[in-house]
């Protein structure tokens, strides 16, 4: 400004040079009010002339709203002066004020506002660059920022809704491979764990299911097998049944065949013994005639009540029914077998169950079918031991008769023909293999049914099962029996 005021141009040109040597600047000059620029730090500008349209000379001829030129209103004013170029032209207006209007040199009319305008250029290109390297790094911040984010969205995506559903996906291929027992972690939130929870309501329904007819289906097994066993048994009977039906009217005829000759042989061999007596005069040939002849009558005997027993067991007469204390029946029977069993060494231990077994039964057959088995219990203890008869009541309202013996036991393969007629396990020429069919005939025709438990070694327990006695009320009549 003072080297305008003292009109030193060439101290205005140093101080546009001072100007355009300052950082960014590329050039200034001072245009007058014609547009002609009179100083400029480009020489090749000096005298060229701007338009009043032109970008530098715009604003000083251009109005506002109201008519006011904008450089007079708002002092300086940007523009961009060449893009490619990255140039920012700065115009500011040099006002009239009064050291000018006054001054003795150049006066100017006081009534003009602008005398000229000084125009700057600037460049921009380190502030383009600045604001480049800005741009890449906010879409670098912007990239790393949207990896962030997605990979923070795919773990969130990951963690509650992948990994749930392929835990749910998993336990179904679980559960649908029988691993019923796999359940789903409920610690998630939402519809997430309402399916967690809901998974593990029905891995327990059909774990229940499950369960359910798998027992339906051993409930149906065991009662399959038990309707097996029954019909197989049905058969054994109905065959036993057959056989000893056979049998028995074999053993009738033979036994009616060979009962008379028998007892001839018998009264026969019983005079012979005592004519010798009386004739024999050598005492050593006399006793072994006698000897002889005894042998002869005691096989004689034998035979007789081999015989005896087959009428017996061909008969199988219907008993005769009436109420009795069973324990009283098997102390009657045991009384019988005293002697023998103490010649056997063996110990008898009778359990009456206090005498509450009542049953409809034919007392001396009952008694004759606890002797048969109480013999065979003794002839099992040859060497002593312990038998025990228990009289209790049973289930399915019958009584039980128990015979428990110490003795040899018999092998399984056996157990099923030692009801069976002439079948013994005893030494040839001890037993006639009658009495257990006799006994088993016995029970059969009660009503009641024979149980078989034995292990060789250990001894045998025959169970006896007859049905309780009816009421007094009932029992009075034919049909109740039936």
């Amino acid at each position: 400004k003072a080297a305008m005021l003292a009109n030193d141009w060439a101290r205005l040109e140093e101080d546009l040079e001072n100007i355009a040597g300052m950082d960014r600047v590329v050039a200034v000059r001072i245009i007058d009010t014609n547009g002609e620029v009179r100083v400029s730090t480009n020489p090749a500008d000096v005298g060229s002339i701007y338009r009043e349209d032109g970008f530098a000379c715009e604003p000083c001829h251009r109005s506002d709203s109201d008519g006011t030129p904008m450089t007079v209103r708002g002092g300086l004013h940007l523009y961009g002066r060449d893009p490619d170029a990255h140039l920012l032209g700065l115009a500011a207006p040099i006002r009239n004020e009064a050291s000018c209007s006054e001054a003795a040199c150049h006066a100017h009319d006081p009534d003009q506002a602008v005398l000229g305008i000084l125009d700057v250029e600037l460049s921009t290109a380190s502030i383009q660059l600045a604001l480049a390297a800005q741009r890449n790094r906010m879409f670098t911040l912007d990239l790393i920022a949207l990896l962030v984010i997605c990979s923070a969205v795919g773990v969130l995506a990951w963690r509650l809704v992948h990994r749930p559903l392929h835990e749910v996906v998993s336990g179904t291929r679980r559960i649908g491979s029988g691993d019923l027992d796999h359940r789903l972690p409920e610690d998630g939130f939402g519809e997430l764990r309402d399916l967690s929870i809901a998974f593990n309501q029905m891995a327990v329904q059909v774990q229940s299911a499950r369960a359910d007819l798998q027992g339906w289906n051993q409930d149906l097994e065991e009662r399959v097998q038990e309707k097996s066993r029954e019909l197989e048994q049905a058969r054994d009977h109905m065959v036993f049944t057959e056989k000893m039906a056979s049998l028995g009217r074999l053993a009738s005829v033979v036994a009616h065949e060979i009962n008379n000759p028998l007892a001839g042989i018998l009264i026969t061999v019983k005079v012979l013994r005592r004519r010798i007596e009386r004739v024999c005069e050598d005492e050593e040939q006399r006793k072994e005639t006698d000897s002889s002849l005894e042998m002869v009558q005691r096989e004689t005997a034998r035979c007789g009540d081999i015989v005896r027993n087959l009428l017996f067991f061909s008969r199988q007469r219907e008993p005769s029914l009436a109420v009795e204390d069973l324990a009283q029946v098997v102390r009657r029977a045991l009384d019988l077998v005293d002697h023998q069993a103490e010649l056997n060494n063996v110990s008898v231990h009778f359990d009456d169950g206090n005498g509450i077994a009542q049953v409809a039964c034919d007392a001396n057959q009952i008694q004759q079918a606890c002797l048969v088995a109480v013999l065979n219990a003794i002839d099992a203890m040859p060497d002593g031991g312990e038998l025990r008869v228990i009289v209790r009541d049973g289930r399915d309202q019958s009584a039980c008769i128990e015979i428990i013996d110490t003795g040899c036991g018999i092998p399984e393969d056996l157990q099923l023909k030692v009801f069976e007629p002439f079948f013994s396990t005893k030494p040839e020429g001890e037993g006639t293999g009658l009495g257990l069919s006799v006994l088993y005939g016995i029970v059969q025709r009660h009503g009641g049914r024979v149980e078989l438990e034995s292990e060789p070694g250990q001894g045998t327990t025959v169970r006896i099962r007859l049905p309780r006695a009816p009421d007094p009320a009932t029992f009075s009549h034919p049909e109740a029996m039936t």
